[in-house]
């Protein structure tokens, strides 16, 4: 399938998906031999195919970073009795 063709493609799925719902973006990548190619086809307002790129991004990266935190907190709680569990109530 050449350059044309895959846009040709991408651009009746997404129409097709643009059929039920507001906003469509699709990403796709392919690699051949040594390269990588991308491609990106959308339906539907602009502005949300921007806003839901970024989510997809934003949200990756905010998982991983909470893994990466979580990997580095470590919690012992004190063992010197169950008082610490108690609510400090005066």
């Amino acid at each position: 399938m050449d350059h044309d063709e895959v846009m040709e493609h991408l651009k009746r799925v997404a129409e097709d998906l643009g059929e039920h719902f507001d906003a469509v973006q699709i990403l796709a990548t392919r690699h051949e031999g040594t390269d990588s190619h991308s491609f990106a086809m959308g339906a539907g307002n602009w502005y949300a195919r921007q806003g839901l790129a970024h989510e997809f991004i934003n949200r990756d990266r905010a998982h991983d970073q909470a893994i990466e935190i979580a990997n580095e907190i470590t919690f012992d709680p004190p063992d010197d009795g169950e008082e610490w569990k108690q609510a400090d109530v005066q």
